[in-house]
């Protein structure tokens, strides 16, 4: 239930977002000028453009910053879950060996059939 709601919560503000850049979109559709001082290039483009695009990139490079130190955790939390898979494979091997050993073992009791005095 709780996987539910926040799956809804992440598509509602995904979908609000999206409404957002589209309401920026159509209100920043004149061109402007970017002049990168160093550069002696000019780029021209919707204001939108240029700061949706300036947004993406910036995400990219944090995704490329980050992805290091993240695959250290990923490959922490793959062998983890490797131990924990063999663990419980080691325990449901000792649980059938003593429900086997427990079975082996038990004594049949009848009643009447005891030993007599």
């Amino acid at each position: 239930m709780l996987r539910r709601l926040g799956r809804f919560v992440f598509w509602l503000i995904a979908v609000l977002l999206a409404l957002v850049a589209a309401a920026f979109a159509i209100a920043n559709r004149s061109p402007v000028a970017v002049r990168l001082d160093p550069a002696p290039f000019v780029l021209k483009a919707p204001l939108y453009v240029i700061t949706l695009g300036t947004l993406a990139l910036g995400m990219a490079i944090g995704l490329i910053v980050t992805w290091p130190a993240l695959a250290r955790w990923r490959s922490a939390a793959h062998q983890r879950a490797h131990s924990v898979a063999l663990l419980e494979d080691e325990l449901a091997r000792l649980n059938r060996g003593r429900a086997a050993a427990a079975r082996s073992t038990a004594v049949a009791i009848v009643p009447g059939a005891g030993p007599s005095a």
